[in-house]
């Protein structure tokens, strides 16, 4: 099921952005006369989305590691 919760966006613009995405793939697939399309279309579509968010959230954490560092940092010199 394409609306299931816990595999689609929760934000009405990611979800019309994942089903876009899942027509055009899918759509694809039909022209090339690929059987079970849809199905290639929603693992291809959350196989990206899932990539994304991993490689969102390492960075987001690497970002919050470093400033955590500098403040660390700036904190070090202010007591020294």
């Amino acid at each position: 099921m394409v609306t299931d919760p816990a595999t689609t966006p929760c934000v009405p613009r990611g979800q019309l952005m994942f089903s876009t995405l899942v027509a055009l793939i899918y759509g694809s697939l039909v022209t090339l006369q690929v059987v079970f399309g849809f199905f290639f279309a929603l693992t291809v579509v959350s196989l990206a989305r899932g990539i994304t968010l991993y490689v969102q959230h390492h960075l987001q954490a690497n970002v919050e590691h470093s400033a955590a560092a500098q403040a660390a940092l700036i904190l070090a010199r202010e007591l020294a």
